[in-house]
């Protein structure tokens, strides 16, 4: 029989009636061992429709208690079944525990759920939605890239041996400071020392076999040449000197190869002694030792994998950090940004770093890729040790000046009014408090929505997002003012002359004011306006252009400003003389790079608006003050500026023209829409302008409305002053002129001197009597020749073409009432043909006239003019001391010789005549030998000597008394004289050019400083340096240029002239006039850009003041 308690459930408690609750004398309950019932409780129903409302409803009222009432538990108890202890006992009913416990816990949490539910939304209905509100500022951040990586030496080196073997010492150990060439380790060195004995042994061996082949050389080359001589006289047959000569080659092969042994040892040693030296294991670099893997002991072997022994980092006082950085931001990072990490050494601490590298290479980590970039760390300190981790934060972009709001306004949603379809993606109410949205990424451009109060309640706007550092989000940046000024100074002197013109001045210009700017002498105004028109650079403070901080820009990019945005006026016009208003006004527009048609239609529509245009090609002496002032304007204008800066507008010109600028810039400015600043003494002119602002002592003092300005041109006419020029040019005239004509007569001398030597033959030579000296010792006359020597080198040496005997003296010719002293030369047919004579009329010796010695002689063409003058000279008897010889013939002329002899002033007769009638003796001053083809004038003249020395009984040891003369190493000598000389005139024309070049920079100087206000003007118009550079630069070599194109003209002149009064041949060489041509150009470069940088790097607002 089973019987029902009932069991009440409340919210606030859940009672299960045990045991004593029971009613008397209810049965079903089962005993256990110790006396007690136990009872199974089965859950019959749970009617919870009221938690159900409560769940789906966000109000609820005070009728939950009902609700709860209504939703009762009926419990059945059942008396637990006899032997259930056993059951307990085998765990056979833990599932049904579990089950019940379960069951308990999920009923306890949703009650807990709905009681607090309960309680939030019941607190809200009665206090109503309160809203957190934070205010959108204008301001900045800086957006900063996370990474991590680790701290890394910036040079790190793992050293190990080159070598295998046993570690003999270890000299370093951890943290040790090394040197370059510090001895790391050393290896045991026995068996490379005994190796590097066992090479020098074998390179003593290998010089004690030299000395045993060379004796063997010296006793083969002994009886080579002896047996040379005994062949050479018939006293031994041939077949042994070609056995001696075979030996004696021998010799010398063994010679070649003990030399060669020789140098294998040497080399063998080199290398046991360079093996020897890298049992040294040395340090490469100065640095720390980071680790060490070596011990006195170890074994180490070297392969292509050897262990490392030590690991050297060079200087930690400079570490870099290696960073990862995710893909996504790789676009971000530039080398030159700044960053700030830490290492969990020093959690409290930022260390500086900055990006100097970002490597292109990928780095894939379980898919995740990134790029490897480098920065370099100060760790003057040494706190910072390799390996460290490190978490870095690289600042990417700094934003200024910008709307920026919280990123929890980025996130917000109005909560949901009851009602409201709820979407899949709803998380307002206990689900939004439990699980808030995920945040959006913030993706610059993205359009978002920001809600903001208006009369109390939410309003949606929508905004473009920028970058965001995690905090706070750039929702579209503020346009910039036009020019912004913050706490600006400018200082001039040192020390007690020390001038502050500006004293911390802040000035914001918005585009379209019209501002005057007054006061004192001395208050700073100008100098205001200078910093302004980027024409002078503050002490301190800065100056934004657009938002643009001016002190970063280069010389460079402030010219640029000046060009494209800021247009000059000045009080004293500096219009450009000698130049039309016209092109006065196109100045600045040549600097833009604009066609010269585009250039002419932008200057007359400014003209066209200063109402000048029927004035456009008159000069400025041609123009009143006023119109010169206007010309000023449509000059500043033409370049279509945003700021014009007016100093002092007015300041040369009467009232009524004064009215009249000042009316021009009043129309530019409230038609145009034109900034202008103008500085002014005049309060009346002042009153055209929209703002004033009063300056003393380098500070604002008051300010009304304003407005800023803009900066004019640039000059396009180039003026020279001709008879300076022409001075500036006349040193590179005469230089290249020098040079030129110098050069080509040198060449012409060059090639006077081959023929010359062509015409006695390159392949002769001249046997003479006497030693190197060209004589024996003092007392001592070498013999001369004999005929016998003469055959001797004809008929015994191979290499010898031909052989003729020389016999020389002077004496004087006699024809008729005409006489000439003149030489008188013995020799033979052999010589007209070794020489290269040629017959002009009559015929050489027969051969019986030679051997006879018949007085029949040979003219030379000299001898024929002073004595025949215009008759053939051809059988007639002339005279030779006391003998009449016949003339047989008469010689063509070679005209004079490279140094002026005559190379036709002789006689020739039959050497045996010679001998008996004029010389009375037999000797042969001169043996003139002609090589044959083919063999080289070295290899004869060797023959030559030894056969000499052999005839002239010359023994071994003793000094030669003869001497053979090599035509071709004469005519090589000449020419080197020549080239010499050349060579020398040459370096006094290049003297000449130097002068030359140091006058062009002199008067380039002296141009820049006359010139000094018209660059001042071109820099103000917006030149840049490079270009006022390029401008006198160009004026330089087009000096230059000119000066070398007259002095190759004038040197072309000289050389024709020189060539023919030293009667050579005129050869101008093109390279050579080529190298003049350009080195006068070089002159003007390297000479010209001294005073062309002068001239780039003036100050502008110093220019201009100049007078």
């Amino acid at each position: 029989m089973r019987e029902k308690l009932a069991v009440a459930f409340a919210p606030e408690r859940l009672d299960i009636i045990n045991e004593s609750h029971l009613h008397a004398g209810h049965q079903g309950g089962a005993m256990d061992g110790t006396g007690e019932t136990h009872f199974r409780v089965r859950i019959l129903s749970a009617a919870f429709e009221g938690l159900g409302r409560l769940a789906r409803h966000r109000a609820v009222n005070d009728a939950l208690a009902e609700e709860l009432a209504g939703g009762l538990h009926a419990l059945a108890i059942e008396p637990a079944a006899p032997g259930e202890p056993v059951a307990e006992t085998l765990g056979l009913d833990r599932a049904a525990r579990r089950h019940f416990n379960w069951v308990a816990y999920a009923l306890l949490l949703a009650v807990v759920v709905a009681g607090g539910w309960y309680w939030l939304t019941r607190a809200d209905a009665e206090r109503g939605v309160e809203y957190v509100t934070a205010e959108a500022t204008v301001g900045g951040f800086v957006v900063t890239v996370d990474a991590t990586g680790t701290v890394e030496p910036t040079n790190l080196v793992e050293i190990s041996s080159e070598l295998s073997g046993t570690l003999d010492a270890v000299n370093v150990d951890f943290n040790d400071t090394v040197e370059v060439g510090t001895v790391l380790a050393t290896l045991d060195t026995t068996q490379l020392e005994a190796q590097l004995a066992v090479s020098k042994a074998q390179l003593d061996a290998a010089g004690a076999r030299i000395a045993m082949v060379q004796a063997g050389l010296d006793d083969a080359k002994q009886k080579f040449e002896a047996a040379r001589d005994l062949e050479a006289r018939g006293i031994t047959p041939r077949q042994m000197f070609f056995t001696q000569e075979a030996a004696y080659i021998r010799a010398r092969a063994e010679m070649e190869s003990a030399l060669a042994d020789k140098a294998l040892s040497e080399a063998n040693l080199d290398l046991q002694q360079a093996i020897l030296d890298k049992a040294c294991i040395c340090s490469p670099i100065r640095g720390i030792v980071l680790d060490r893997a070596a011990d006195p002991g170890q074994i180490v072997a070297s392969s292509l994998s050897a262990p490392i022994l030590f690991t050297v980092a060079e200087d930690l006082s400079q570490m870099e950090l290696q960073v990862d950085i995710d893909e996504a931001d790789i676009g971000r990072i530039a080398v030159g940004n700044t960053a700030t990490f830490t290492v969990d050494a020093y959690d409290d601490r930022r260390f500086p770093a900055t990006v100097t590298e970002v490597r292109f290479a990928p780095q894939t980590v379980e898919g995740v890729v990134t790029y490897k970039a480098i920065l370099t760390v100060d760790n003057s300190a040494l706190l910072l040790r390799p390996g460290m981790t490190a978490t870095a934060e690289i600042s990417v972009a700094e934003i200024e000046d910008a709307l920026v709001v919280p990123n929890a306004a980025l996130r917000y949603a109005p909560p949901r009014e009851p009602g409201d379809t709820q979407t899949d993606d709803d998380r307002s109410g206990l689900l939004g408090m439990l699980m808030p949205e995920r945040p959006q990424e913030d993706v610059e451009g993205d359009v978002r929505t920001v809600w903001v109060m208006r009369d109390g309640e939410p309003e949606e706007i929508p905004v473009v997002t920028g970058d965001s550092d995690g905090s706070v989000t750039e929702s579209g940046r503020s346009d910039p003012p036009l020019i912004k000024l913050r706490d600006i100074t400018r200082v001039y002197g040192h020390g007690e002359a020390t001038v502050r013109a500006l004293d911390g001045i802040n000035l914001t210009i918005e585009a379209g004011e019209f501002i005057a700017i007054m006061g004192p002498s001395g208050s700073g105004k100008s100098t205001a306006m200078n910093v302004i028109g980027c024409l002078d650079s503050p002490t301190s403070g800065t100056y934004r252009f657009r938002g643009v901080e001016v002190a970063d820009l280069d010389r460079d990019q402030r010219a640029l400003l000046r060009r494209h945005y800021l247009g000059f006026v000045f009080q004293g016009y500096n219009l450009l003389p000698r130049t039309s208003a016209l092109h006065n006004v196109e100045l600045p527009l040549i600097y833009k790079g604009l066609r010269r048609a585009e250039r002419r239609a932008a200057a007359t529509q400014a003209l066209e608006k200063v109402g000048l245009t029927h004035r456009a090609h008159h000069d400025p002496s041609e123009l009143s003050g006023g119109q010169q002032q206007r010309v000023a304007i449509a000059r500043a204008l033409a370049g279509n500026p945003e700021v014009v800066l007016a100093d002092e507008p007015t300041g040369n010109l009467d009232t009524r023209r004064s009215v009249e600028i000042m009316e021009v810039l009043q129309t530019l400015n409230r038609e145009d829409g034109l900034t202008i600043v103008m500085v002014t003494h005049e309060e009346d002119m002042a009153q055209f302008a929209d703002r004033l602002i009063w300056m003393v002592d380098g500070r604002i003092e008051r300010d009304g409305p304003t407005r800023p300005e803009r900066e004019v041109a640039r000059d396009a006419a180039i003026f020279r002053n001709a008879l300076r020029s022409f001075l500036t040019v006349l040193g590179i005239v005469i230089g290249v002129a020098a040079v030129i004509a110098m050069l080509t007569v040198g060449q012409g001398s060059t090639e006077q001197v081959t023929a010359d030597v062509e015409k006695l033959g390159t392949n002769v030579l001249m046997v003479l009597p006497g030693g190197e000296a060209m004589g024996g010792p003092a007392g001592t006359a070498d013999p001369m020749f004999v005929i016998g020597d003469v055959d001797a080198v004809q008929e015994e040496i191979a290499s010898v073409a031909l052989a003729a005997p020389i016999s020389q003296n002077r004496a004087r010719v006699v024809f008729g009432n005409e006489n000439r002293r003149t030489d008188i030369v013995g020799t033979d047919n052999r010589y007209l043909e070794a020489a290269r004579w040629d017959f002009a009329r009559g015929r050489a010796w027969e051969a019986s006239e030679i051997q006879s010695g018949k007085p029949v002689c040979i003219l030379g063409e000299t001898v024929r003019a002073d004595l025949f003058g215009y008759a053939d000279p051809v059988g007639e008897q002339v005279r030779i001391k006391n003998m009449s010889c016949e003339v047989i013939g008469l010689l063509k002329s070679k005209g004079a010789s490279t140094f002026g002899a005559d190379q036709d002033d002789f006689v020739l007769m039959p050497y045996r005549a010679f001998h008996r009638r004029i010389a009375g003796n037999a000797d042969v001053s001169t043996i003139y030998v002609s090589v044959r083809e083919g063999v080289t004038t070295e290899r004869a003249t060797e023959e030559i000597e030894a056969l000499m020395r052999d005839r002239r009984r010359i023994g071994a040891g003793e000094d030669d008394d003869f001497d053979v003369m090599d035509m071709e190493q004469i005519a090589t000598m000449l020419s080197g004289i020549t080239d010499i000389l050349t060579g020398l005139l040459s370096a006094v024309a290049a003297v000449s050019l130097l002068v030359g070049g140091i006058g062009i920079m002199n008067i380039m100087l002296v141009s820049v400083t006359e010139r000094t206000r018209e660059i001042g003007i071109r820099l103000a118009v917006g030149a840049q340096a490079r270009q006022v550079l390029l401008q006198f630069l160009v004026e330089a070599i087009v000096l230059s240029l000119i000066g070398g194109l007259i002095g190759i003209l004038l040197g072309l002149a000289l050389g024709y002239l020189g060539a023919q009064w030293l009667a050579v041949p005129f050869r101008p060489d093109p390279l050579v006039i080529l190298m003049a041509f350009g080195f006068s150009a070089a002159v003007g470069v390297i000479f010209g850009f001294f005073p062309a940088r002068r001239a780039a790097m003036l100050d502008p607002i110093e220019a201009l003041r100049h007078e």
